[in-house]
């Protein structure tokens, strides 16, 4: 113990507010999870507090001006970064449901962060499609435990933003009867290509006639 010890003072600081110690009674409500008042009695919220014009257009304002910047999604791999077309890089910037567009969704996120100071929101995943704007599919199949691709054809987008393909059968595709996996190839506009389904293949059963 040094000479002046005695005469040291802790320091006991919130690491959310100096001023504020954890046991403190309205601890909650400094933290922003209430109601607090003003030094002029005045109780302060959210609800009351967007009621001042010019708090209620920079909250606008900031929120909007986020939610409209582009959004994409990139993955970091050994060769780089890649567009991610799948997952959340599939719905992200779509309309997370039938009334609500992806915009609105996002300015809202930012509206309970810019006032709240936070947002949590609970994501269901669907069957998300992938977005086949300008890209190119192709189909490929081969026989079950066989190594060599016995069909390579282009086929249809027909529906992009619902990520939906045709694959157009010719006369020998289908000549052999046996079990084939197969899978449909996607070459997006950037050139990053993506295999679908992501694990495994599409299982195929080409039969005889009965007659």
């Amino acid at each position: 113990m040094g000479l002046f010890d005695n005469f040291k003072k802790t320091d006991v600081r919130s690491l959310e507010n100096p001023n504020a110690p954890v046991s403190a009674d309205d601890f909650l409500h400094i933290m922003g999870w209430g109601d607090f008042s003003s030094a002029a009695g005045v109780t302060v919220n959210v609800d009351n507090a967007l009621g001042v014009p010019a708090v209620w257009s920079a909250v606008n304002f900031i929120s909007g001006t986020l939610a409209s910047l582009p959004l994409k999604v990139y993955r970091r791999t050994d060769t780089g970064y890649h567009r991610v077309r799948d997952g959340v890089g599939a719905w992200l910037d779509r309309a997370v449901n039938p009334t609500l567009s992806s915009c609105a969704w996002r300015k809202y996120i930012f509206e309970q962060v810019l006032t709240g100071g936070r947002s949590v929101m609970l994501i269901v995943r669907n069957g998300a499609a992938v977005d086949l704007s300008g890209a190119t599919v192709r189909f490929h199949m081969r026989k079950l435990g066989k190594g060599t691709v016995v069909v390579d054809g282009a086929a249809t987008v027909t529906g992009a933003f619902t990520g939906q393909v045709r694959y157009a059968w010719s006369g020998s595709d289908t000549a052999s009867i046996g079990t084939y996996n197969a899978e449909f190839e996607v070459t997006y506009s950037d050139g990053t290509i993506e295999t679908f389904p992501n694990n495994g293949f599409i299982s195929i059963e080409f039969t005889d006639d009965l007659a």
